[in-house]
């Protein structure tokens, strides 16, 4: 059975040898990053003049194609919520909830989380140096 001293040791030896060839690997690959932007640029440039209808290229090797993708953050709560609460619209709502505040209500009632909210404490075992 090895010893406590013996588990850190290797632990942390795996820990800083992995960490190191992470990055070695991501130095190595920044070049094809690089190659792999400028390409898709290229690309881009390439759709937008055939056109303002334009959404793909193909040929022999395959496809190129625009996508869209939306991102959506709040930037003023208050608004969103006066918003969301004036109209009823419900749909602008998730079901996502905020971890922080579950963790005060459960504090002080007792360590039962609010009624529908399901909570799972999840244990990790971590290593730090001396």
């Amino acid at each position: 059975m090895p010893t406590a001293d013996q588990i850190i040791t290797r632990y942390l030896e795996l820990r800083d040898y992995m960490e190191a060839e992470d990055k070695a690997f991501s130095e190595r690959m920044e070049p094809y990053r690089k190659a792999r932007a400028a390409l898709e640029g290229a690309a881009a440039l390439m759709i937008a003049a055939s056109g303002p209808t334009t959404k793909h290229i193909s040929c022999e090797a395959g496809t190129v194609f625009k996508t869209e993708t939306l991102s959506v953050k709040c930037a003023d709560v208050q608004a969103f919520h006066n918003f969301v609460f004036e109209r009823n619209a419900r749909q602008f709502l998730t079901a996502h909830v905020a971890k922080e505040s579950v963790k005060e209500w459960m504090e002080s009632n007792g360590g039962h989380p609010p009624p529908g909210v399901d909570v799972t404490f999840i244990h990790k075992v971590q290593f730090r140096r001396s």
